[in-house]
């Protein structure tokens, strides 16, 4: 564990220099300005060192001063501060002498600005020195030369961490050469005395949680409601640091003595795409799994729990087994059994059952810290879990960051604040182990901590152990002066203070936060090549210090970061040399380590290591297994993370080859998530077609997928033409391959395409010719491609067809075959497609509770897989069979969010019947302006399926009106133009419309 040669720091870096050398080495002999320049230096120097400052570099007469380094001060910007002021005194001081001795008086210019720098040796084996590189040493200097002689002037970035301490004269902005952005600038005038006296109070509840009654009564309130059987959920939220965690131990603590059963888990955002990771963890303690356990022996516990619990269901063990990656028999009988989302789904009703039993015997509180860094589909299972809670006796508590908005219904939510004035002087107290500190060090405190507890505890902490108190019988006192010892208002400079007071430890703690906010006692001894004895004296010394908490012994135990700000300042002192090497050996370690390790905490590693090629491998993996489990967000993240990486392959027909696959298998996840036609799916598939043309043969096998994708793409955003023109390409790349599943795409594709185009009879035929080629063994899995099943997708268009025709027990009979197979599918994509087909055939039909029902599962569907498309759909049909003057505005709403995700097909049936709501509603102005910009669409895009229907509405329109005979006529070219697209039920409604019409009975 040697000490690296350098390091990141944020610096406070001082420029110096004597003004005027040049006129006075014309003016005095050379050995009078050696006496001279060498009492300068003097002067200067003591006042730097004072001030714990490290001279970095003397430059003739200049002098380059780091604060911060070698050593961290929690205040390195106030030292800097107080340092140039007394460097001006010095020299004022010095300057009587010098005008009594040699007739000559001198002037310096200083300057210091703070920010981010590697600092460590630089040169060569003869001559070597501790520099800082970056842009802090650059701005330092440039504002020194802004400064007049005899002044100080201090950058806005350095002001801000004195603010409150110094008072200066606002320069403006200045534009300094070679730093791109203008930077304020501050003339230092003087110290200010920032004490006040004020009483601490004594409280006797113990550290380190002060104040929140109130929302510890409302947590008390809600346990007293779930230990009668009406669970509650609780989010708790506020910004990091603010005591969310701590309000939680709090609560423990208040109902240790009673009955119940207690169960937590953290998120973390290594795993915020590795799906149920946080439930994951919590049922392997559950089931009592340790880490070294054989898989026999983690079967038999599992076996053991699941018989205890759920004795007689056959299905417990394989489901659970699968879960926690465990093979069993059992589980690869349940895998062949059930498609992916099927099996999901009774996954996730068996954890609300698990739940559900737990707490009927014993009251279960179930915490889950840090939701904002949840992945999608274990927040999908907690909403579940949110609809289901008040059935039970769980009170389950959700902490999470103030930005991150909770998707579902909370029954209660906490939102914490900065804590009181006298709460912080009170933690305070219980931080100094009931030692008083000095009152104006507590106001300046107060002051800098902003109510935040963990900024309290940690600057508290920081300045007891600084070896800047003075410690004496019932409190402390300052051995220096207030102003050296203004709190940072920065958390990071606090904490890098603290890990260079550890010494060898703070390397530990680094490599722990290179590994992740957990990480194994094993891996890391592997990574330190360091032995046991003084790995295991150095993690004690970190846990004593509170920066780790430890679960298990060595060496099977596991180290937890006290909080991830902790984590962030060891991990970001690294150079970003040194992290490569760590992650390099992470990535290395890890699968020997840790088996199972997710792909895409590989992936993390191995490009942190700069290893793109092996990052790129492991993101797709994660990205296609997640599709597999139709854990749509998650692939679509880990895909995109993947596609980042691909510019920054070397080999150019590499890239095109890596992107073009990427970009293949994100499509469909990313039209699911965000819309068939959303600007992303169209630049998606466009330049997956580039790349296609610029590979040639060797991407013949990706030609299909990117076909179809721009298929759909055109489809949905009712480029009818280009769309059938991609059909046509399809169904010739279906004949030159022999590819049955090419073949199925491309019926599919001129099917629906020819149906909106009003061709209704030739897309019966290309649908019957999709399901005589349709093998569910070889072609169920094509729906991961096409979005949804074939099968599904040909029975629903034919019950839209079957009805035009007139044939309405087909009609329902291909509705009923449609939602069987989706119901033995469990494929979410089918599902919505299904339900929206059969909701909106049950609104032609009249049958409007039967649609509200289909329309209300396609909503929740929608909203569980995030497929923002399905649900605006499912809100026209709701709308559609809303027979009260409210169904207007709800078709309207449905149509804006179609039109945000830029879906534009089927137009002609959505706005028909927001027409047909404006007219039940009397509104004939805003039907006649829906009805025009529907005709206004059929002529742009070609999609004439309903056109005879719309037509007829024109005439209703004018019926209306009272214009009988215009309106009589538009009725007959409605029921010309039917008959003429072989539409009986269309002519019939238009024939109806007719014999309604004055004068043509």
């Amino acid at each position: 564990m040697a000490k690296p040669e350098a390091e990141r720091r944020q610096l406070t870096v001082m420029f110096c220099d004597l003004v005027g050398s040049t006129r006075l080495a014309g003016k005095l002999d050379p050995e009078d300005l050696r006496e001279l320049t060498r009492a300068y230096q003097e002067a200067a120097l003591g006042v730097i060192r004072k001030y714990d400052g490290h001279v970095a570099q003397l430059l003739g007469d200049g002098i380059l001063a780091y604060f911060g380094y070698p050593v961290a001060h929690e205040n390195a910007a106030h030292r800097a501060c107080h340092a140039a002021l007394d460097v001006l005194q010095a020299i004022d001081e010095l300057n009587v002498r010098l005008a009594a001795e040699r007739a000559v008086t001198i002037a310096v210019r200083i300057g210091a600005h703070t920010g981010i720098t590697v600092v460590g040796l630089m040169g060569d084996s003869v001559h070597r020195e501790q520099l800082a590189i970056g842009e802090a040493p650059n701005v330092a200097a440039r504002l020194q030369s802004l400064a007049q002689p005899g002044t100080a002037v201090i950058s806005g970035a350095t002001a801000r961490l004195v603010r409150g301490a110094f008072s200066w004269e606002d320069l403006g902005l200045h534009q300094l050469a070679g730093v791109p952005q203008p930077v304020e600038v501050y003339r230092l005038r003087r110290a200010v005395n920032t004490r006040r006296q004020t009483a601490v109070p004594g409280q006797e509840e113990p550290f380190p949680f002060v104040g929140r009654t109130g929302d510890l009564s409302m947590l008390r309130e809600c346990w007293k409601e779930s230990r009668a059987g009406r669970g509650r959920m609780v989010v708790i939220s506020g910004e990091p640091g603010i005591g969310k965690s701590r309000l939680v131990r709090a609560f423990r603590a208040s109902v240790l003595e009673e009955a119940q059963r207690w169960f937590e888990c953290h998120c973390s955002p290594f795993y915020t795409n590795t799906a149920m990771r946080p439930l994951i963890e919590m049922i392997s303690e559950l089931c009592e799994l340790g880490e070294q356990d054989s898989p026999e022996k983690k079967r038999d516990k599992v076996a053991t729990f699941v018989s205890r619990l759920f004795p007689g269901n056959t299905d417990a063990l394989p489901l659970l087994a699968s879960l926690l990656s465990i093979p069993v028999a059992e589980e690869a009988q349940l895998a062949s059994a059930l498609t992916p989302q099927a099996k999901k789904q009774k996954l996730q009703k068996f954890l609300l059952d698990l739940f559900s039993r737990l707490s009927e015997s014993k009251p279960l509180v179930l915490v889950i810290e840090d939701l904002h860094w949840m992945d999608p589909t274990s927040l999908e299972f907690i909403g579940l879990l949110a609809k289901h809670v008040s059935k039970t006796h769980l009170l389950v508590i959700l902490t999470t960051r103030s930005s991150f908005e909770v998707p579902w219904l909370v029954d209660t939510r906490v939102s914490l604040s900065g804590l009181a004035r006298d709460e912080v002087v009170c933690m305070i107290e219980r931080v100094a182990g009931g030692k008083q500190l000095p009152v104006e060090l507590v106001e300046l405190l107060v002051h800098k901590a902003d109510g935040n507890p963990l900024y309290v505890e940690e600057l508290t902490r920081m300045l007891i152990e600084s070896g800047q108190l003075i410690e004496q019988e019932g409190g402390y006192h300052l051995s220096v002066l207030l102003p050296s010892l203004q709190v940072p208002a920065s958390l990071h400079d606090s904490l890098m203070a603290r890990l260079d007071r550890l010494d060898r430890a703070k390397i530990v703690l680094q490599v722990g936060a290179t590994i992740a906010r957990q990480f194994d006692y094993a891996l890391l001894k592997e990574l330190l090549v360091i032995d046991d004895a003084t790995l295991q004296q150095e993690l004690a010394r970190l846990s004593e210090a509170g920066l780790l908490y430890r679960r298990g012994d060595p060496p099977h135990a596991a180290y937890n970061f006290r909080s991830a700000l902790i984590q962030d300042a060891a991990y970001g002192s690294l150079l970003k040399r040194t992290r490569q090497q760590y992650h390099r050996r992470i990535a290395e370690l890890l699968p020997k380590h840790v088996p199972d390790t997710p792909p895409e905490i590989l992936a993390h590693h191995h490009r942190e290591a700069g290893q793109v090629v092996e990052a790129l491998r492991c993101y797709s993996a994660a990205g296609q297994a997640s599709l597999g489990a139709w854990a749509l967000g998650e692939s679509t993240r880990h895909l995109e993370c993947a596609l980042s990486l691909v510019d920054k392959l070397p080999d150019r027909a590499t890239r095109a080859l890596e992107e073009l696959s990427l970009r293949v298998a994100i499509g469909v996840p990313l039209m699911l998530t965000r819309g068939y036609a959303a600007p992303e799916v169209e630049t998606t598939y466009r330049r997956a077609y580039e790349l296609c043309l610029e590979v040639g043969d060797a991407a013949a096998d990706r030609l299909f997928p990117v076909l179809w994708g721009l298929w759909i793409f055109y489809h949905v955003k009712a480029v009818l033409p280009k769309a059938e023109d991609m059909g046509e390409r399809l169904l010739q790349l279906a004949e030159r391959s022999g590819d049955s599943g090419i073949a199925l795409g491309a019926h599919q594709a001129l099917g629906s395409t020819r149906f909106w185009r009003g061709r209704v009879s030739q897309a019966r035929v290309h649908f019957e010719t999709a399901l005589a080629l349709y093998d569910e063994k070889k072609h169920a899995r094509l729906a991961f491609l096409f979005g949804q099943d074939a099968r599904a997708y040909g029975l629903a268009f034919l019950v839209w067809i079957a009805w035009l025709e007139g044939d309405l027990e087909g009609a329902r009979r291909y509705r009923q075959e449609a939602l069987a197979h989706c119901a033995r599918l469990g494929q979410p994509g089918s599902q919505g497609f299904v339900e929206l087909i059969v909701a909106v055939f049950h609104c032609l039909m009249g049958e409007h509770e039967l649609a509200m029902e289909h329309s209300r599962r396609l909503i929740a569907l929608s909203r569980e897989q995030r497929m923002p498309h399905w649900e605006a759909c499912g809100r026209i049909t709701l709308g559609w069979c809303n027979r009260t003057g409210e169904g207007a505005s709800i078709i309207r709403a449905g149509i804006d969010s179609l039109n945000a995700v830029g879906t534009r097909t089927a137009s002609s049936f959505w706005h028909s019947a927001l027409v047909e709501a404006e007219l039940r509603g009397g509104n004939l102005e805003k039907a006649q302006v829906a009805l025009d910009a529907l005709m206004a669409f059929i002529q742009e895009s070609d999609e004439r399926c309903y056109e005879a229907e719309l037509v007829r509405l024109q005439g209703e329109l004018l019926l209306r009106r009272g214009e009988s005979r215009r309106a009589a006529e538009r009725f007959r070219d409605a029921l010309e133009l039917a008959l003429s697209r072989s539409q009986p039920t269309l002519a019939q409604r238009a024939r109806l419309s007719l014999e309604r019409t004055p004068g043509e009975a």
